[in-house]
């Protein structure tokens, strides 16, 4: 029996994260999604900077896959895992149509990483 686990989400935040070598990576996220994997920020498409991101070679497989779960993203100079959400699971609430990244490759303009629900 899969075990449930405890969730919180923030509201919009309108804010640019960088990734640790200062490349913009998004300019907001819609919520904090806290699953059994870590702290995940949600993305909508226009939050995000996609000309600094694209689906590495070996993942392209994914995307003409309906039975996998993601697809995955990396930035351009940093390589930050940045997931598109294809089909739901059962360890998290991430949503279908969305993007996450981890709260751990995100920072703030003065370098702050995104570990807490503490508003900037």
């Amino acid at each position: 029996m899969p075990v449930k686990i405890a969730e919180k989400s923030l509201s919009v935040m309108k804010i640019n994260l960088y990734s640790k070598d200062h490349e913009l990576l998004a300019c907001g996220y819609k919520r904090i999604v806290v699953g059994e994997r870590g702290m995940y920020l949600e993305f909508k498409e226009k939050d995000l900077l996609m000309d600094n991101f694209f689906v590495p070679e070996y993942e392209e497989w994914r995307l003409k896959n309906n039975k996998c779960y993601y697809i995955e993203y990396r930035s351009r100079f940093s390589n930050i895992k940045c997931y598109f959400q294809k089909k739901r699971v059962w360890y998290a609430d991430y949503k279908i149509g969305y993007y996450y990244i981890s709260a751990l490759d995100v920072f703030t303009r003065k370098n702050k990483v995104l570990t807490t629900f503490d508003r900037f």
